[in-house]
């Protein structure tokens, strides 16, 4: 499996791109340098077909205070003088430039991990970008909220749906659940 350790490669990413034509979308790590994204650029543009475009996002849930990579971002930024997820936007940026200099700015699209319920942390980061580069040049062109959703019931729920038919859990979802994920998103 390649779903532990180093992941899938490059290589058979962008062939399964190929295979179904479809944009990669690339989560550079947290940890790696800018030769690594400069290797995963090159790789993408001698072997993903013309046609294809990338998205190119930094890490994963680098807003996510349980993970090591929002440490790494925090600690990176404090040697920078900036806050988290000013960090985070910068090194969104870089990265995309990067690709973009390798595949040529109309094949990339340079992606903002942020979070749905928490505006905050994406609008931080932005307004940091627009500060130091300008709004026209801030080198974010989408960004991409985790708008997470399921049913966790307390203990005095958990009968309730303990007793659910399929039906009745699908219609909780859908009157429910769904909703709520939408005023977020």
């Amino acid at each position: 499996s390649w779903g532990l350790g180093t992941g899938v490669p490059i290589e058979t990413m962008v062939a399964l791109a190929n295979l179904v034509d479809a944009h990669p979308w690339f989560t550079i790590p947290h940890g790696t340098d800018d030769a690594y994204a400069r290797r995963v650029a090159r790789v993408a543009k001698e072997r993903l077909a013309p046609s294809l475009g990338v998205y190119v996002e930094h890490s994963n849930e680098v807003w996510n205070p349980q993970f090591r990579q929002y440490g790494y971002a925090s600690e990176e930024g404090k040697r920078q003088a900036l806050g988290v997820h000013q960090y985070h936007a910068l090194r969104t940026r870089q990265l995309g430039e990067t690709f973009k200099e390798v595949l040529g700015r109309e094949r990339v699209v340079t992606v903002l991990g942020a979070q749905a319920v928490n505006t905050w942390a994406a609008n931080r980061g932005l307004q940091f970008l627009d500060e130091r580069f300008g709004a026209r040049d801030a080198g974010v062109d989408a960004i991409a909220i985790a708008p997470y959703f399921g049913a966790a019931p307390g203990r005095a729920d958990a009968g309730r749906f303990a007793g659910m038919s399929v039906d009745e859990l699908a219609a909780y979802v859908r009157g429910e659940v769904f909703p709520k994920v939408v005023d977020w998103t």
